[in-house]
């Protein structure tokens, strides 16, 4: 088993967790990520190895663009094209506003197949 996330999940318990649960993991590094392990040993070793062979190869590595294509692409459409915030403050709001956008991008995606 493989966990392919993004910098979001470039803490040191995030990478503990994996290490106990014996999976592997892609996970991309800050830029300016620590080699020090303050509590993760795992989570060092993969910073210096990020950083010893730089992006390109570590993705190529780690298989890191395999990264769900198809759900990543359409989030990505969706902030493109209806920016990546929302103007609602109340939860319920915000839902329905995400809601809408992704409702909108699928009909204009429909619209452009026909």
């Amino acid at each position: 088993m493989k966990s392919y996330d993004d910098g979001a999940f470039d803490v040191k318990d995030f990478f503990n967790f994996l290490e106990q649960q014996g999976i592997e993991s892609a996970i991309r590094n800050r830029s300016n990520a620590s080699t020090k392990a303050r509590g993760s040993m795992r989570r060092k070793k993969e910073v210096l190895k990020f950083k010893e062979l730089g992006y390109k190869e570590w993705a190529k590595e780690k298989k890191y663009g395999m990264r769900w294509p198809m759900t990543e692409g359409h989030f990505s459409g969706i902030k493109r094209g209806y920016g990546d915030c929302v103007s609602a403050k109340k939860t319920k709001n915000i839902l329905t506003e995400l809601k809408r956008k992704v409702w909108i991008y699928d009909k204009v995606r429909k619209y452009g197949r026909i």
